[in-house]
């Protein structure tokens, strides 16, 4: 019956994905009107998760009166042995009557066991998959030997020889890349979709797992540095501007949570986002919403421009 579980609870996790990405996508939808296939495709996961609960429905039914049934049958099991053994005087009238009430009394907790089996197994499948997440260690990790930098970062980054493979793939997403950064340089690397500019910046803080000895920032191997001293190095604006379901302050100073009021203000203009959180009702306080959606794409991209820019990182992506 543990697989029955596990199939219910996988079969509404499918569910409840697709709900969270048809919510999310929900201006997508409309637009290339495909209303009716994922009313086919919530169906679809809806009947297989109907059909998990009732197999396990007929399971559990068939489970109880089996428990149950075996209670009664040693009531009867008794009632046979009992009268025999009255009969030939090995025991009394009393001691048997005593043996059935004891026999009755153990019926109900008996037939009980049958819902304690399913609440158990149903528990343990549940703890099973929430283990299973938090077993799951972080694939990038400090080095044993990690070098905690005592000194200011100055930000000089310097590829040498810079490969990289997706895990599965036989083509490099960078291959044999060389470049030097100086401190205070402003450089925009271009190319075709898929040259690797994503790749390079991700590896930049350690997003991907860089092979050592390819990728240095002033001077040490971004493998060897701790990561807490590397990303505090870095500030970065992913090309998914990802804002939380809070005000805008707190979404621009999520890197330096501390920040004064005018601080906030300061990297809102150097972002050119500050005229129009003015024009806002509540201004700075105002509710983005669950992934800003209550913002334009400019105004996200903005807002998390001005998040980079207030932590003030010597190396800003």
């Amino acid at each position: 019956m543990s697989d029955q579980q596990t199939e219910v609870q996988e079969s509404l996790s499918d569910l409840s994905e697709l709900v969270q990405e048809d919510m999310s996508g929900i201006s997508l939808i409309k637009i290339y009107a495909q209303e009716n296939q994922e009313r086919k495709a919530f169906q679809q996961r809806n009947q297989k998760l109907l059909n998990a609960n009732l197999k396990l429905a007929r399971t559990r039914n068939l489970l109880f009166p089996i428990v149950e049934g075996i209670s009664y049958t040693s009531l009867l099991v008794l009632l046979w042995l009992g009268t025999a053994a009255i009969s030939r005087g090995d025991i009394t009238v009393g001691d048997f009557v005593a043996l059935i009430l004891f026999v009755e009394r153990l019926v109900f907790p008996t037939a009980l066991l049958g819902f304690t089996i399913t609440a158990y197994q149903r528990g343990e499948v549940s703890i099973d998959r929430v283990e299973a997440i938090l077993r799951e260690g972080a694939k990038i990790k400090n080095a044993p030997d990690a070098i905690t930098v005592t000194e200011d970062i100055k930000g000089e980054i310097t590829a040498c020889d810079l490969t990289f493979y997706y895990p599965d793939s036989k083509i490099p997403a960078l291959d044999h890349v060389n470049f030097t950064i100086n401190p205070g340089e402003t450089i925009a690397i271009v190319g075709k979709i898929g040259s690797g500019k994503s790749t390079l910046a991700n590896g930049i803080p350690r997003l991907l797992n860089i092979d050592s000895g390819q990728l240095f920032i002033d001077g040490y191997d971004i493998t060897q540095l701790s990561l807490s001293d590397l990303r505090k190095a870095i500030a970065y604006v992913p090309q998914d501007s990802f804002l939380f379901s809070t005000t805008i302050k707190n979404n621009i100073r999520y890197g330096k949570p501390l920040s004064e009021s005018f601080e906030v203000e300061y990297a809102a203009k150097q972002a050119q986002i500050h005229p129009e959180i003015s024009n806002f009702p509540q201004k700075y306080d105002t509710i983005v919403g669950e992934r800003g959606i209550t913002l334009s794409g400019g105004q996200r991209q903005r807002t998390s421009l001005a998040r980079a820019l207030l932590v003030e990182a010597p190396i800003l992506i």
